[in-house]
């Protein structure tokens, strides 16, 4: 499942920089610098959600590893 939500948060993350680049190469100078702050806020929520993600599959992995040695 967090494979999933790492998947599809990196696929709104490479859509939404498309589209600021877009609007980065025709917009006029004061428009740049706000998209350019916008566009470093998306990688920074983007790369801190996806840290989380990690770090919750490798709790749930490490989870089950322990589960299955407890079993046997």
């Amino acid at each position: 499942m967090s494979c999933c939500l790492l998947q599809e948060w990196f696929a709104v993350y490479v859509e939404l920089n498309q589209q600021i680049a877009a609007l980065l190469s025709a917009g006029d100078e004061e428009d740049l610098m706000e998209l350019k702050g916008l566009q470093q806020q998306l990688s920074d929520v983007c790369y801190r959600q996806a840290s989380q993600l990690e770090f919750r599959q490798n709790v749930l992995q490490s989870a089950h590893e322990f589960h299955m040695t407890a079993q046997d």
